[in-house]
């Protein structure tokens, strides 16, 4: 029998899974401790993965569920910035100070970078905070990423030469300007110079880049990769797109049986678990135009997620190559479930997609999202019971 690594993977919306090794002796020392990779996606809903019944191409995910474990009810706190500074104080929002909102300081609690360095463990986060303070302040070694909530994925700072102008949050002329760090230096606005330049892939290189930095250190690392995917905007590289050109042409009913079908048949819930009334549009009532729009924006969303899967496999793969693969505590998590909220900007054009439009997917495609459940994000209700 092949014994299982400690190579885990937990969601507080999703699930936990553990890796199976290869290898049937882990030859880790007994009292060795562990490093630990804590990955958090943005605004994913409960079915987008393959393994809780999505039809997007997730096999890095699905392959970590093979071995593991995976949770079916779990809660968080149904938004982003709450969510997010709970995960990282392990107290209520209501404690730290982020229940109503998160440009403040976080109060009456210790972060986990503060608790595993006094633990010795190298400290490091790559991606989205949403709040207030610079990590480094607060118990990271390193720290690049964003500071805000939600920004252009190609480019989330000024337009470059040569460029289309980059879609941001805001009317005309009072767009908002987010934040960006990198240790502890802050930019406000960043504007990457790199052409290949993409949110969810340089979180993942500056990842890669520490795991190859520190390689050689006798102590633990404590990783934080908290992506922005697939939170809005609706942008993707145009290759990730075509792989799901024409798999939402049946529309939302058709997609979201199929994903019921599918959990219920590799047993991730049982019919105890109803498909839960639906919230979304007639399909065929739709427009043309419309019908034309809500695929795009599908397609793009998945897109943003198998892309989401394509990072985290080049982390487990980084694991691999290093020697660390046999002794990391891997944890995925998502803020909160796939969302309806919607963000219409004046001035932004082309495709959906692109850089320079900002696309939101909407409440219809976000009850798909959460199939089986109900709602989206910031509605706080307990599933189909």
């Amino acid at each position: 029998m092949k014994k299982k690594s400690p190579f885990i993977y937990i969601s507080i919306l999703l699930f936990s899974f553990s890796f199976k090794s290869e290898k049937s002796d882990l030859n880790i020392e007994k009292n060795q401790k562990p490093n630990i990779i804590l990955i958090c996606a943005d605004d994913l809903g409960w079915s987008d993965v393959g393994c809780y019944g999505s039809e997007v191409q997730t096999p890095n995910i699905d392959k970590l569920g093979e071995g593991g474990m995976r949770f079916t009810r779990f809660h968080n706190t149904s938004k982003c910035f709450p969510s997010r500074a709970c995960l990282l104080t392990g107290v209520y929002a209501q404690q730290n100070g982020y229940a109503k909102n998160f440009d403040v300081q976080l109060t009456n609690a210790v972060t986990l970078g503060e608790v595993l360095r006094t633990a010795g463990y190298r400290t490091l986060w790559s991606g989205k905070h949403h709040g207030l303070e610079n990590p480094v302040t607060r118990g990271f070694d390193r720290y690049y990423g964003l500071k805000d909530g939600a920004c252009n994925y190609f480019n989330p700072g000024n337009q470059r030469p040569g460029e289309g102008m980059p879609a941001r949050k805001g009317k005309a002329g009072n767009k908002t300007v987010r934040s960006w760090c990198i240790d502890s230096v802050m930019y406000n606005p960043y504007t990457p110079v790199e052409n290949d330049f993409y949110t969810t892939d340089y979180f993942t290189k500056y990842a890669l880049n520490w795991l190859e930095e520190y390689k050689k250190e006798e102590k633990p690392f404590f990783l934080y990769l908290a992506y922005n995917a697939p939170h809005d905007p609706l942008m993707a590289w145009p290759e990730d797109i075509a792989k799901y050109k024409g798999k939402y042409d049946a529309g939302y009913e058709a997609t979201r049986k199929a994903r019921y079908k599918k959990q219920l048949e590799i047993g991730l819930i049982d019919k105890k678990y109803k498909l839960t009334e639906s919230t979304y549009q007639n399909w065929d009532g739709l427009e043309d135009s419309v019908r034309i729009e809500e695929i795009r924006k599908m397609e793009v969303y998945a897109a943003m997620i198998d892309r989401l899967d394509q990072n985290i496999g080049k982390v487990l793969a980084k694991l691999k190559e290093i020697g660390k693969d046999e002794n990391t505590l891997i944890l995925f998590v998502s803020d909160n479930g796939a969302s309806a909220e919607m963000v219409r900007i004046d001035d932004d054009y082309g495709e959906i997609g692109s850089m320079t439009r900002w696309s939101s997917l909407g409440g219809d495609w976000a009850n798909v999202g959460n199939t089986p459940f109900r709602y989206f994000k910031n509605f706080s209700y307990e599933g189909v019971f």
